[in-house]
């Protein structure tokens, strides 16, 4: 394909070149019986199926993904066309942000860094749907490919990035959660947190002044999200961006009250799964209070450590959740902030491994809630309740555990409307325990509820499914319902490359699952082929990273693997 200086198109090369050589060269063109360029061809052309417009989705994307990152998507040297059939069939390739080529793209490195942050999130997503193995997870068009990337040029969000990003590995139980599919809601939750926050009794009159201001930002931000002015309907992330580009011209001089609005609006866009914003803005929230301290400052900074611990900074978290306990103030408003932050700190260990110091954080803030509840004084405690479940999971304390998890169901359960995702992260883990115990009959209805609610908050393509997907695989397979178990893991596994990058250990766990979930079929090929895949994704773990507990798992069921094929040897 070549584009001219006036930016015109004009494709050069139909594949009809035929490579003398059996093995693919990266560009080399091949025909035989069907004509096609290897390194451009969608999984089902290269296994010789009919063409559809869902292959033209598919070398677009390969195109994107190249201009983008300066590299091709799919790694074709030394691949015959059957091995490269059967691997795109069932890989997506490597996010765009992770293979830039800056050499080839011309970057610097200051403006590689910048490039790389660009691609990260939205785009990523973009280009990976049009990559999928299976036609019907494409975008349906050439059409729909199109208007997304202009959804994306636009600051809009994107159709290929559903859902949000509500928990993290089953644990991350969030507070202000701002569902993107009801904008007008999150916009007038996003006022009434506000509200909340800056008009409490007994606040001076500069303090009121501060929330009437406050709201009345919210309120004009609200009206410009207005249809009739747009011609289209409303989105939550178009208000957001306009509300942040009047923010010089409103808020001049106003500090406090900016600081409020940044907290506000970082916490909105990381509800919409729009990272880089959200970090803009809590970046300046952070240093707009930094001068007022106390339980703004607090706030910030623990949004903030739920920001890197969701991109996989685990240390910058636990730092960042330390300085949002030392920032609380003493009295009632500041023992409710910093029961808070100890839920989320208790949360943040849990996924470290350390569970007793987990438990302590736990215990802590429920103290604090009981002497100064908050104004959702339910769900707090069955926050809290889980992440002490957890903690004592973690620790072999299993009927102290099911003993919290079932009380914070409870509270959960009568709550009004039901908080849906946090009634599922409570399921998935009650579930989780139970199969621990040897129950896992009782745990596949709880795993199925679970996951049957996060697909209604959310999607049911929605990435992070991909570990609650595994575990009800392995009830499935634990029940002798091999079928099930099979389809399933095969779901997990096609969700998972979105959520989870190459050298994630948490999608070498999801191989290991595979692999066990193989075994139990008989079928000993499929499971080596997945233990395989596990070992090469935890080579690419950074030392230290990879759970004991996954590297364990995996060197029993290469165990249980040698065993199977010694007997079929016999």
């Amino acid at each position: 394909m070549l584009v001219t200086e006036a930016g015109q198109v004009k494709l050069l090369d139909f594949g009809i070149a035929k490579s003398l050589d059996g093995r693919i060269r990266g560009e080399a063109t091949q025909t035989g019986a069907i004509a096609l360029t290897p390194g451009y061809a969608s999984p089902e052309q290269l296994g010789g199926q009919p063409l559809t417009t869902a292959c033209d989705v598919y070398a677009l994307g390969l195109l994107l993904y190249e201009l983008l990152t300066g590299v091709p998507a799919l790694r074709t040297e030394g691949r015959s066309l059957v091995e490269l059939a059967h691997w795109t069939s069932a890989h997506v390739p490597d996010r765009p942000s992770e293979r830039l080529d800056t050499a080839a793209l011309g970057l610097g490195a200051g403006v590689a860094a910048d490039w790389r942050r660009a691609l990260a999130g939205d785009l990523d997503r973009v280009v990976l749907k049009a990559l999928q193995p299976e036609p019907l997870r494409r975008y349906a068009s050439v059409q729909a490919f199109a208007d997304d990337l202009v959804r994306w040029l636009e600051h809009r969000p994107v159709l290929a990035r559903a859902g949000g990003w509500g928990y993290r590995g089953g644990k991350l139980l969030r507070r202000h959660w701002l569902p993107a599919a009801a904008s007008a809601l999150a916009v007038l939750g996003l006022a009434g947190g506000l509200a909340v926050a800056l008009d409490q009794a007994g606040r001076a009159r500069a303090e009121a002044e501060r929330a009437r201001r406050a709201n009345a930002f919210l309120t004009d931000m609200i009206a410009r999200a207005d249809p009739y002015l747009h011609g289209r309907p409303p989105l939550l992330v178009d208000a957001l961006d306009r509300a942040v580009e009047d923010i010089p011209r409103q808020l001049a001089g106003q500090t406090a009250l900016e600081g409020d609005i940044r907290q506000a609006l970082g916490q909105a866009y990381l509800s919409l799964e729009r990272p880089d914003a959200a970090r803009m803005q809590l970046d300046r929230a952070a240093a707009l209070r930094i001068g007022e301290g106390g339980d703004a400052l607090a706030e910030t900074l623990k949004t903030q450590a739920m920001l890197e611990w969701n991109a996989g900074d685990t240390g910058r978290a636990e730092a960042l959740l330390r300085q949002a306990l030392a920032a609380c103030s003493r009295g009632g408003a500041g023992d409710r902030q910093r029961a808070y932050v100890l839920s989320d700190y208790a949360a943040l260990l849990g996924d470290l491994g350390r569970w007793d110091e987990a438990r302590r954080r736990a215990e802590d803030s429920l103290a604090l809630q009981t002497r100064a509840p908050g104004p959702d004084p339910a769900r707090d405690r069955a926050v809290t309740l889980g992440n002490l479940a957890s903690a004592e999971y973690g620790l072999g304390r299993y009927e102290a555990a099911s003993a919290n998890y079932a009380r914070a169901r409870a509270l959960l359960e009568t709550i009004e409307p039901l908080p849906e995702l946090d009634l599922s992260i409570n399921l998935n883990n009650q579930a989780l325990l139970l199969d621990r115990l040897g129950r896992t009959a009782e745990a596949l209805p709880l795993q199925e509820r679970s996951i049957a609610l996060k697909r209604k908050v959310m999607d049911g393509d929605f990435p992070r499914l991909a570990m609650p997907l595994a575990h009800l695989a392995g009830y499935y397979a634990a029940l002798g319902r091999h079928e099930e178990a099979a389809a399933t893991m095969h779901d997990a596994l096609r969700l998972a490359p979105a959520a989870y990058g190459e050298d994630d250990a948490r999608l070498g766990d999801l191989y290991v699952s595979a692999a066990w979930i193989a075994m139990r079929a008989g079928d000993a090929s499929g499971a080596t082929a997945a233990a395989d895949h596990a070992e090469a994704i935890y080579g690419r773990v950074a030392a230290g990273a990879v759970p004991p507990s996954g590297r364990k798992t995996l060197v029993e069921v290469r165990s249980a693997i040698r065993e199977r094929l010694a007997q079929d040897a016999r």
